[in-house]
């Protein structure tokens, strides 16, 4: 029969391999293997740095973005307001409101302002007032009728109690 071995064992002469009997023979054949992997990644390091500085960039841009997006939205909106505004106002010089009812007039569009400023016009023009003031007959020069006012009536009185 032939001699058996068993699986991983070695000839001699049969592959030229001789397996490192040491620690600093092991280090020694596998040095130019380990030399190779390090030169794959040599610039790992420098990528890392410069990948980590663009993610910064791309962060900072987009918090740049995102501002100049919201100064974008607050300006249109302001703009929106003054429009709306200027038309309020055209409409009320257009029709002679005065100050005091100027808050009356307002609305979505200028339909609706005109709209309004119709209305409160026409209430200015049929504004009357429901307790009109009176004349005071007491009040002023006196050279009314002959009915005396209380005034008069106690001037008298007092007249007449501190002669007797």
């Amino acid at each position: 029969m032939s001699e058996e071995r068993p699986e991983g064992a070695q000839g001699g002469s049969d592959s030229g391999f001789t397996p490192p009997q040491t620690q600093e023979e092991f280090n020694r054949m596998i040095a130019p293997r380990i030399e190779r992997v390090k030169a794959q990644f040599a610039d790992y390091g420098e990528l890392k740095s410069k990948a980590e500085q663009f993610d910064q960039m791309r962060q900072a841009s987009k918090s740049e973005q995102e501002q100049l997006t919201e100064q974008l939205t607050a300006l249109r909106t302001q703009f929106e307001q003054q429009q709306a505004e200027s038309k309020r106002l055209s409409v009320i010089a257009k029709h002679g409101i005065p100050t005091d009812y100027q808050e009356l007039i307002i609305g979505a569009d200028e339909a609706e302002l005109e709209a309004r400023a119709e209305k409160v016009k026409a209430l200015i023009a049929s504004k009357t007032d429901p307790f009109p003031a009176k004349a005071d007959p007491s009040q002023g020069a006196g050279g009314g009728g002959g009915k005396k006012t209380t005034a008069q009536q106690f001037a008298e009185f007092a007249e007449a109690a501190f002669k007797s």
